[in-house]
């Protein structure tokens, strides 16, 4: 499954994990946070990140995994709804 994934703390941490030892499974196409300067920690590690919610829901993708915290949670919830993504 090709995922978006929201957030970068510990619950993001751990479908990074699962899509490093499993790919074939969960293969993440793009992470999403808020704040630009994780963003390019994420980009020296090697994953696809933004600080743009729509330049990461543009890759292809199956899925969108909410691993974030509570703030803005139920306002991009309801984006991604209104979107037709399906979220995990």
């Amino acid at each position: 499954m090709k995922a978006v994934l929201l957030g970068t703390g510990w619950r993001a941490r751990f479908f990074m994990r699962i899509s490093h030892i499993l790919p074939s499974v969960l293969d993440i196409v793009s992470i999403y946070t808020r704040a630009e300067e994780r963003a390019e920690e994420l980009r020296k590690e090697g994953y696809p990140a933004f600080s743009d919610l729509d330049a990461a829901l543009s890759s292809a993708h199956d899925a969108v995994i909410v691993a974030s915290g509570k703030v803005g949670f139920l306002d991009t919830l309801c984006y991604l709804h209104d979107r037709g993504e399906r979220i995990i």
